[in-house]
């Protein structure tokens, strides 16, 4: 039993030291919307498209939205991840799954080819660098593996 009790308070001062309230650990997940990733021509290639997954098409209104959320995860698998945020087609719930290293790494590669383009229309570019780079910002500071006492994947990402 002591050693339960200890072992509370490691966890618990674990947290605090993540910048967690006491007894709380940080979320292994970041829920964004999927316009944080870009317009639907530069995110697409990360999450698809921008209508809903069980749609072939957007529909005639291009002006239309779809309530399509992306889920960043680190440390937990994918199929907790569906289970604690699932695809609900019935309210029109849809859900985009993507690691925490691979959205990383997509938004790095995305950033590094939007800053080479940048001369040759700023007024274009900055907005959209401006927007990626904040959303790397978020999933970083969310999910970061130091933040989180991770280090390099766990295997049930």
């Amino acid at each position: 039993m002591r050693i339960m009790a200890l072992l509370g308070l490691g966890a618990a001062l674990a947290a605090v030291a993540a910048g967690a309230p006491e007894g709380k650990v940080p979320p292994p997940v970041l829920v964004l919307e999927y316009a944080d990733f870009g317009p639907p021509s530069l995110a697409g290639g990360l999450l698809g498209p921008e209508w809903y997954q069980w749609e072939s098409e957007g529909g005639p209104d291009p002006a239309a939205r779809f309530n399509v959320r992306v889920v960043v995860y680190r440390g937990i698998s994918l199929k907790e991840v569906r289970r604690l945020h699932p695809v609900d087609r019935e309210h029109s719930i849809d859900f985009r799954y993507v690691r925490y290293d691979r959205a990383v790494a997509w938004l790095d590669g995305r950033l590094a080819e939007l800053r080479q383009d940048r001369a040759d229309d700023p007024a274009v570019f900055d907005p959209l660098i401006r927007l990626l780079e904040a959303t790397r910002l978020r999933i970083v500071e969310t999910l970061s593996p130091a933040d989180r006492g991770i280090s390099g994947s766990t295997g049930k990402d």
